[in-house]
């Protein structure tokens, strides 16, 4: 009989939209008051009951005290792996989903009647030391920029927050929340890969979508047309530009979130390219007139390396302006222009603008059709050095490209003084990197194809969030065009031929530079293949 009472308790525990209701009408269904109704609850469904006197010294900074209010619970102990909570409502979905994100530990809970954790709220938590809190809580996590104002719930506003906080010191470039088997998904971008984070019950997804769009000044009631924002956040003094870009997709809404940190631009000494390429790169660089291109697919560091390429020749005898689709790094003394199609600024209508401009040094975001092309190549033939992007396999592959736009064998031999092509790949964990048993395939056959060094691999640890990999590397193709490769375009020599001469004269690919990186250690056979795919075998 008691058991088929407290299961109807639970049931009313669950749905009951006032807690402390809940719990008075399951104590007068068993004759008994709230402490004694606490522990038999507890004993029935396999929790601990709270005593008063845990309450009587609680750790205050391990939650946010805006969690604290909504979901009336009280932190008893934090060794910084788990958390250990009084509540009276352990099947709230919504309490679960907020605390393990917002912790990021182990939760075990205990059971508390509502009244015992309203007092201890209402006597610890008075006013004045709440707004204390929150104020260092802000501090410590995440501010918006002064210009964004938007309504919100405390506890999906904290949570969002710490969303921002955790990506942020995770090195994630982006963030996926996403609708997901009924529930919504939160996953991270780190080193070029997706991770799961948590998943959200769907209530609270809809609410953290709607935030992340108020902070983004997008309309938060259309959910029905795709939507792009921006905002700014500030997370431990470190500022970021956030780009927010929200589609419907089945079951709901689906938001990415940009994140680019704006710490000024990384020296190409310091974005980890390897001595000999550096030179190499720098040389092509002191080029006074000419089109300089870097290829390679989307997220391969592309952006990152030609804003490195043009803080090596920011002088202040120089005129440097950029057009950008959109400009992602303020850069000091850099003329940077922002493409605007509604305002009819393109790549090539502004290009256009800035031959008159003076300039010396021009970068364009990526030639994307013939006109740009044409324009590139008119700056660079007339004394101007261009830096560009293009998506293409390799360095050589990107002349049969530029004649696809339009351009003549023999322009392109005139613009062209130096290509090259890049990939990322992830830099195995200096804190568990070991040499590798070999007992992976892959590993296996590499190492009958390419024996020598050892092979290394990382085992996962805490600091590299259980990958074996711990940031990403460049590798750079580069070719210089010189007289011999120059005259190898311009006699519509193959791109094979074409790769042939740039191999003579130093150029070294994509799938050597990889199996440097293996023979070095920094990473591992299986990132290289990943990245390279067959290359990797050339």
């Amino acid at each position: 009989e008691k058991a088929c009472k407290l299961s109807a308790g639970q049931k009313n525990l669950s749905l009951d939209s006032d807690l402390q209701v809940a719990w008075q009408q399951i104590a007068e269904l068993l004759g008994v008051d709230d402490m004694v109704l606490s522990g038999q609850l507890a004993s029935y469904y396999g929790f601990e009951a709270c005593t008063e006197k845990e309450l009587e010294s609680v750790p205050m900074d391990c939650i946010a005290p805006q969690v604290i209010q909504e979901f009336n619970v009280v932190p008893l102990e934090d060794n910084g792996r788990v958390l250990r909570l009084a509540v009276s409502n352990p099947f709230d979905a919504d309490m679960l989903s907020m605390l393990s994100f917002t912790s990021s530990r182990a939760l075990v809970l205990k059971l508390a009647p509502p009244r015992l954790l309203r007092s201890w709220v209402k006597t610890n938590l008075q006013e004045a030391l709440s707004e204390k809190i929150i104020d260092e809580e802000k501090k410590r996590s995440v501010e918006l920029d002064q210009s964004v104002s938007v309504q919100s719930d405390s506890a999906i506003a904290t949570l969002v927050n710490r969303m921002f906080m955790d990506a942020a010191h995770r090195n994630a470039s982006d963030i996926h929340i996403e609708p997901f088997c009924g529930c919504g998904e939160v996953r991270y971008r780190v080193d070029g890969l997706l991770l799961r984070v948590t998943t959200l019950p769907k209530l609270l997804f809809e609410h953290v979508v709607r935030r992340v769009k108020a902070i983004a000044q997008m309309n938060v009631v259309n959910s029905l047309v795709p939507q792009d924002g921006r905002a700014s956040i500030t997370v431990d003094e470190q500022h970021y530009d956030l780009r927010v870009s929200s589609v419907p997709v089945s079951g709901g809404e689906k938001v990415v979130i940009r994140l680019l940190r704006q710490s000024g631009v990384v020296s190409l000494a310091d974005i980890g390219i390897q001595p000999g390429e550096l030179q190499k790169m720098r040389d092509l660089l002191s080029s006074s007139s000419g089109i300089f291109v870097m290829t390679g697919p989307t997220g391969s560091g592309k952006s990152t390396t030609l804003y490195s390429a043009l803080s090596e020749v920011n002088t202040f005898e120089r005129c440097l302006v950029t057009v950008e689709d959109p400009v992602e790094y303020q850069v000091e003394g850099v003329a940077q222009i922002s493409v605007n199609r509604a305002q009819d600024v393109t790549f090539a209508s502004a290009l256009r603008s800035i031959l008159r401009q003076d300039p010396d040094i021009i970068l364009v975001g990526e030639i994307r059709d013939e006109e740009t092309a044409q324009i590139t190549l008119r700056a660079a033939i007339t004394g101007h050095f261009v830096m560009s992007t293009l998506h293409t396999r390799d360095a050589v592959t990107t002349v049969p490209r530029l004649l696809d736009l339009g351009l003549t064998e023999s322009s392109i031999a005139d613009a062209l003084c130096g290509l090259a092509a890049q990939r990322l790949l992830r830099k195995l964990c200096a804190h568990c990197s070991s040499i590798s048993t070999g007992d992976d395939p892959l590993e296996q056959l590499y190492a009958e194809r390419f024996p020598g060094a050892p092979l290394h691999k990382g085992s996962g640890c805490d600091q590299c969030n259980g990958t074996g990999y711990r940031g990403r590397f460049p590798i750079l193709e580069l070719v210089k065009v010189d007289r011999e490769f120059a005259d190898g375009i311009r006699n519509r020599l193959s791109t094979s031929v074409l790769r042939d001469i740039a191999r003579k004269n130093g150029s070294r690919s994509l799938s050597e530079l990889a199996r440097e990186a293996i023979a070095d250690g920094r990473t591992s056979v299986m990132e290289a293949y990943r990245i390279m795919g067959a290359e990797l075998w050339e």
